[in-house]
């Protein structure tokens, strides 16, 4: 209690003072992660969760309350970051709520892009970035589960960050932004796509399997394609292309040996086809 009487203290004097903010406010915030690990050996989980929550809209309405001071409003939303953060990890088990971190993240970012500040934005890359690699390699054992939903979370977050860095940052910056979240957004659909239909063909034949795989990255070509050219994207564009190309060099490094002639011969008249296709399309004139 004398732990936690001491940050309360410390955050009442930062709050009225009117100089030396920064020896308040960084004492503050290593103040806090003392309180918590406090917290966690002396009171049981029922009692730290409640507290924690009492810091949390303590600072809420401390960032209210000092809205129209830029520097006090920065530190209380950093302080409600990481209350918000230790919360989390208190409500909720990391396997189970891991994709509150990843929406944590976006949140963090989206006030550090807002406000242009640098601490938050190193908080909003470290809680999202750590986050999202725990989900990413976390394996998909079965198409229906909470890895999979981790995933399709991960997937539209990127895109979510993609739209917050266009609106935040000044126009000559945008396509780095669009090119750069485009191409991870690719890499990553095509990993998630692979696992579930790796995931969801665990009992077929080996045969099955491949022609499945094979199917499903031509459905993702496609689609990337279309997408570039009702948009006007040329990223997107592209990135079909490349994985029309890979699965050309899957077709014929890995899966000759496992699939029937037949089969193998409709196959490449597919690919023939849809890359007769895009070509028409990429170069038809408007």
């Amino acid at each position: 209690m004398a732990i936690l009487i001491q940050h309360l203290c410390l955050l009442s004097s930062f709050f009225l003072s009117k100089s030396v903010l920064q020896i308040y406010a960084f004492t503050l915030l290593s103040s806090l992660a003392v309180t918590y690990c406090w917290l966690l050996a002396v009171f049981d989980d029922g009692t730290t969760t409640m507290v924690l929550l009492a810091l949390v809209i303590i600072y809420v309405l401390g960032a209210y309350a000092v809205r129209s001071s830029k520097e006090k409003f920065e530190f209380f939303i950093t302080y409600l970051i990481v209350a918000v953060a230790f919360f989390i990890h208190q409500l909720v088990d990391l396997r189970e709520g891991v994709i509150l971190y990843v929406i944590q993240g976006l949140a963090v970012y989206y006030i550090a892009m807002t406000y242009k500040n640098l601490l938050h934005q190193l908080f909003s890359y470290t809680i999202y970035i750590l986050s999202a690699t725990y989900i990413l390699v976390t394996p998909i054992e079965q198409v229906l589960s909470l890895p999979t939903l981790n995933w399709l979370v991960v997937l539209a977050s990127i895109l979510v960050f993609i739209w917050i860095s266009i609106q935040k940052t000044e126009k000559d910056e945008h396509d780095t932004f669009k090119i750069g979240g485009s191409i991870v957004f690719s890499i990553l659909s095509l990993i998630f796509a692979t696992e579930v239909t790796v995931a969801g063909t665990t009992d077929l034949s080996a045969n099955t399997q491949t022609l499945i795989m094979t199917a499903v990255w031509l459905v993702l070509s496609i689609a990337a394609f279309i997408i570039g050219s009702l948009k006007t994207f040329k990223t997107a564009t592209y990135v079909g292309v490349g994985i029309l190309f890979l699965t050309l060099f899957k077709l014929v490094l890995y899966d000759l040996p496992f699939i029937p002639m037949a089969i193998r011969a409709l196959l490449f008249i597919v690919l023939g086809a849809i890359g007769l296709i895009i070509s028409r399309l990429f170069y038809k004139k408007k």
